[in-house]
């Protein structure tokens, strides 16, 4: 659900605005925060406005412009925002008043916007509207500099005038981030500048270059690299067999590689590489093994995806804990099926009896997706299946954490019955 914060509108004192007629204006009307974002609606002298039309240009920062204003613009304005969610309407409880005097001489060239310098964090391939206003008899065109250098605007077709002198860019690239601004020339030929716009492009964090499984002699060095990019620059984390590492002098991190000094067989199992930069994550897993210790997995097993090769360490939420809890399936269904007399979990009372001694527990998988995700309510989990011996795999529990918008933690544990892929398996 969308929860559209516009308290602050009842917080804002009615605006007195006088200008000259032929003159261009802004009424600012900046959005809430909200997610989905909210979108602009305005109430001119008492008509809904929901876009552009004749000489209002409604921007999609909220903002409202008015190009060549006369008496008949005259009048009260209000912001306002709609929820796209709850389909919602709220408006400003006061508003904008705008007067508009009469004017004998052509008014002259200035920026009335942007007034103060702006920092813009916007996501990578989405669309950014600079708005420049300039006012002037008759309208002046403006022109658009980027990091001090002029920016090409697209061309207007024959006939046509440019109505407003707004900066669009389309699928925005890491490339056009910068300081922007725009430039009017006066009737005497003196330039003015705009403050400037300061643009961050933000992209989620990604593996450009994927890990990739090492088979080493025992006491060799190994080696995993990952190369990560994303605005901000990601954070990354190693992990071994799901739990985080520590440097020392065996296990070096350094850059964007791990080095394991003196291979042995405790360091042999999944390496991964998470990368995250709070607008987004993801991650890579390589395993390790000893050239002595390459196996041919068993037919039928689930160890056909995972080399054989024990795990030093298991993550918090892989557990065999659950077995307890998962109910007793009916007769010749269930974790019980398929195996030989005494090998069962369960018997016919329902109650669990002990596993064969000749083979050991099945392992719990090895959770190769990133730990946390910035999605609310939807989580792709991805895994490797540790050796079965031989057990049949019928479900799976899954133990998780939700962090509620205060910052509150909850805990779940449920059954999950899937189906298991070659890479992921989602519940």
């Amino acid at each position: 659900s969308l929860s559209l914060d516009i308290g602050e509108y009842g917080e804002m004192r009615r605006r007195p605005l006088v200008v000259h007629e032929g003159s261009s204006v802004v009424i600012e009307c900046p959005l809430p925060r909200s997610n989905p974002p909210a979108l602009p609606r305005l109430r001119v002298r008492g008509e809904w406005l929901e876009k552009s039309i004749d000489d209002y240009i409604v921007l999609p920062s909220g903002n409202l412009q008015i190009l060549s204003v006369s008496p008949q613009h005259g009048g009260m304005y209000k912001c306002g925002a709609y929820n796209p969610v709850t389909m919602e309407t709220r408006v400003e409880a006061q508003g904008t008043k705008l007067t508009v005097k009469p004017s004998d001489d052509p008014s002259p060239r200035r920026i009335v916007y942007p007034i103060t310098p702006t920092t813009l964090s916007v996501e990578h391939s989405s669309m950014l509207v600079l708005e420049c206003v300039v006012s002037g008899s008759p309208s002046p065109a403006a022109q658009w500099l980027k990091n001090g250098q002029e920016v090409a605007l697209p061309a207007v077709p024959a006939g046509n005038s440019r109505r407003h002198n707004n900066l669009v860019l389309l699928n925005l690239k890491r490339s056009d981030g910068g300081n922007y601004l725009c430039s009017v020339t006066t009737e005497t030929g003196r330039n003015l500048l705009s403050v400037n716009y300061t643009v961050n492009v933000l992209e989620e964090a990604s593996v450009l270059r994927s890990l990739s499984d090492q088979t080493v002699s025992p006491g060799d060095a190994a080696r995993f690299t990952c190369v990560a990019k994303g605005n901000p620059t990601p954070n990354v984390t190693w992990l071994f067999n799901s739990a985080p590492i520590a440097p020392s002098p065996r296990l070096q991190i350094s850059g964007s590689s791990l080095c394991i000094k003196g291979v042995t067989s405790q360091d042999v199992g999944v390496y991964q590489c998470l990368v995250d930069n709070v607008i987004g994550s993801a991650q890579s897993a390589g395993r390790l093994t000893l050239q002595s210790e390459e196996q041919e997995p068993q037919p039928g097993s689930t160890a056909d995806i995972l080399i054989d090769a024990p795990p030093t360490s298991v993550h918090p939420i892989q557990s065999d804990e659950g077995d307890e809890l998962l109910p007793p399936e009916e007769e010749g269904e269930g974790l019980g099926e398929g195996l030989g007399e005494g090998d069962g979990l369960w018997d016919t009372m329902g109650q669990p009896t002990e596993r064969s001694s000749d083979r050991p527990t099945p392992e719990a998988p090895i959770i190769t997706s990133p730990p946390q995700t910035h999605k609310p309510d939807v989580y792709d989990l991805e895994w490797r299946a540790g050796r079965d011996w031989g057990h049949p795999i019928n479900a799976y529990f899954v133990k998780y954490r939700k962090v509620s918008p205060e910052g509150e933690e909850q805990e779940f544990c449920l059954p999950c019955r899937c189906t298991l892929t070659r890479k992921n398996s989602r519940p």
